[in-house]
């Protein structure tokens, strides 16, 4: 085994063992914060330097704001937060390539907030009117460009079966939103990667597959952002 992955698998064990102390916390939002920022600290190290990890709400140049942001991933080459204090701000969606759900024990009526949570930050379009629109041209084909990359982490779930499945089952058609699922206890579901998910009842191991599909695809969305171009902002 080699290094790198022995360390994801160090942080991960770590993470896990916090997670568990902080169950003697009696504060309930407090106990949230403290979730996220566990999820956050294994992220941090394991991002290229041009790449930000905060928390907060993400907006487009038109007004839209998404709902609060557990975990949000940006490029720090595009457009700053408009706030940021600590690491908690205001996002322009030109720049924020992934956000992260955290759950402590995700259940099925969780994703009726998840799903709509999840399309806000996704394209303007007839089919999503609660979508943000990107203000500059994309490098993609005819100057598109990737919009931000939507998972959910959760420490535990109560699901008895494929969680892929019980978001169709609750919410149809919100895998077209929520791409990448994690539930550190049983497995990891990458929504735009075909064959089978990948199920572990081992918490490193699940770890190490979820950094895999999320910190993958930052690049991949980065390629296809515009240029830093303030003027598209103002």
């Amino acid at each position: 085994m080699n290094i790198l992955r022995k360390a994801i698998e160090a942080r991960a064990n770590n993470m896990l063992e916090m997670y568990n102390l902080s169950g003697g916390v009696a504060n309930d939002p407090e106990k949230g914060a403290f979730r996220e920022f566990f999820l956050s600290a294994l992220i941090q190290p394991l991002m290229p330097k041009q790449f930000g990890v905060g928390s907060g709400v993400v907006v487009d140049a038109e007004g839209r704001q998404s709902r609060q942001s557990d975990v949000v991933l940006y490029d720090t080459r595009r457009l700053p937060p408009v706030f940021l204090a600590g690491d908690r701000g205001v996002f322009p969606v030109d720049s924020v390539l992934a956000v992260v759900e955290v759950k402590s024990t995700l259940k099925s009526r969780d994703y009726d907030q998840i799903v709509p949570a999840s399309r806000r930050i996704g394209p303007l379009c007839e089919t999503n009117p609660d979508g943000m629109r990107i203000a500059t041209p994309g490098k993609g084909q005819d100057n598109t460009t990737t919009y931000p990359l939507y998972a959910v982490f959760a420490y535990k779930s109560d699901a008895r079966s494929d969680e892929v499945e019980r978001l169709e089952s609750r919410f149809a058609g919100g895998h077209d939103s929520v791409r990448l699922i994690c539930v550190l206890d049983k497995g990891v579901w990458s929504v735009s990667t075909p064959g089978k998910p990948h199920l572990s009842a081992n918490p490193s191991d699940n770890s190490v597959f979820f950094m895999l599909m999320l910190l993958d695809r930052l690049e991949e969305a980065a390629s296809t952002r515009g240029d830093y171009r303030l003027q598209d902002w103002l």
